[in-house]
């Protein structure tokens, strides 16, 4: 076991900063001197990492290492990094003891990847002599952990705090709340920071910073610890550029703690217009002179037939309540011409629309006809396949794979259900 510093010494440490830079590393300083002491000395205020794995441990120091002339900080954040490896050997003994209880709480996918101070320290910054309590760094790892495994980037405003409650997937409250709410107020952020906490932590936080710092709750009484940290993963997960490949909105897609609207969001921003190309691309397809298409409460599924199939003109079916999303479905397929929007109250179809709709079709040369039964109801779309059937139309369906239950964005494949 490292021996670790004394009380006695680290007052005698905190009270000059060469002292410092010669126990601890010269990249520390930035990081645990009080704001005051680092403009005396012409430090800038760090910058928290935004890479893979990468997070910021807030800690708050302990009072017995105060005394008159200290430079040290009553809180002062911590950046420390996931990797593939060991854990290095320049932690705290504390924050080692916390890595591997995130370790365990996410089981074997976390199997190979240590924690390592972040490089923003300098190869110099040693630690590992440093006792401190970290129990409150167990949230923000374990988040990090999560995240770097599905491969995300962390976004640098984001903060977090909170002790494993043991056997359980809750986090306890914390102590020195005012004292990391100073770390996080003393960092260069280019947004807007924000906390997350336990909930039983979130009174007292918001009773001591109401503005400079946004505040949230974890969830309680979830069943997994993915569960626990989603509000948290899905706002630390940075979303990819908007020119970035297809590839990397569909991963920011289908991590699995996106929530539906926020993946919809997405989709029907980046991927809708891209997927429908693959698509077209993929299995060439012959031309379609009329569509007809279902509106249901996902208003992308039938823009993404139109995308794909590219018909001249569209007959849309909408029933009142699917009406709604009309303004939303004519922004995701460009306010294309030739669209016509056809509100029917009536379930099923009534004789006179069925009519309608055939007699639209045949207006269209055989083999020009479409009909797409992706969208809605299984009753109507087995209807509109009879109905496409009677007409001489193709039936096409677009076919998605699910895992956990979730739609998995870029499994999307064309089937002709006439051959």
């Amino acid at each position: 076991m490292t021996q670790l510093l004394s009380v006695p010494t680290l007052r005698e440490i905190f009270k000059a900063p060469e002292l410092l830079a010669q126990e601890l590393g010269a990249g520390l300083l930035p990081w645990m001197l009080a704001p005051e002491a680092r403009a005396q000395l012409g430090l800038s205020a760090p910058s928290p990492p935004a890479r893979q794995g990468a997070t910021c441990v807030l800690l708050a120091s302990a009072d017995d290492l105060f005394e008159e002339g200290s430079l040290l900080a009553r809180g002062w954040a911590l950046p420390v990094c996931w990797r593939r490896g060991e854990d290095g050997g320049r932690l705290p003994p504390a924050l080692r003891e916390v890595a591997g209880a995130a370790r365990r709480a996410v089981g074997e996918g976390a199997a190979g990847w240590g924690l390592d101070l972040a490089e923003e320290l300098g190869g110099s910054a040693d630690l590992s002599q440093l006792p401190l309590e970290a129990g409150s760094a167990f949230a923000p790892l374990l988040a990090a952990l999560l995240l770097a495994l599905q491969g995300g980037t962390p976004q640098p405003h984001i903060f977090a705090t909170g002790v494993q409650s043991a056997g359980t997937t809750e986090l306890l409250s914390v102590g020195g709340l005012g004292a990391k709410l100073d770390a996080i107020r003393s960092l260069d952020l280019a947004a807007k920071p924000l906390l997350f906490v336990p909930a039983g932590s979130l009174r007292e936080a918001r009773d001591l910073d109401a503005s400079s710092v946004e505040i949230h709750a974890y969830p309680v009484e979830a069943k997994t610890w993915p569960v626990a940290l989603k509000p948290h993963l899905e706002l630390l997960d940075t979303p990819p550029e908007d020119a970035a490949p297809l590839e990397e909105h569909l991963d920011y897609l289908n991590r699995s703690w996106r929530s539906a609207p926020a993946r919809s969001e997405h989709y029907r921003r980046h991927a809708l217009r891209p997927i429908g190309a693959r698509l077209r691309a993929q299995a060439p397809l012959q031309p379609v002179e009329r569509l007809v298409v279902n509106l249901s409460f996902a208003p992308e599924v039938a823009a993404l037939a139109i995308h794909t199939l590219q018909p001249s003109e569209v007959y849309v079916l909408a029933t009142p309540e699917s009406a709604k999303h009309i303004a939303l479905f004519c922004q995701l397929i460009d306010h294309r011409p030739g669209v016509e929007v056809h509100v029917e109250p009536q379930t099923p179809l009534p004789p006179e629309r069925i009519h309608d709709v055939l007699q639209w079709l045949d207006a269209a040369p055989e083999g020009a006809r479409c009909v797409d039964i992706t969208s809605g109801t299984s009753l109507m779309s087995a209807t509109l396949a009879l109905l496409g059937t009677r007409a001489g139309a193709r039936v096409h369906y677009i076919l998605s794979d699910y895992t956990n239950n979730m739609l998995r964005y870029g499994s999307e494949r064309c089937l002709d259900l006439n051959s």
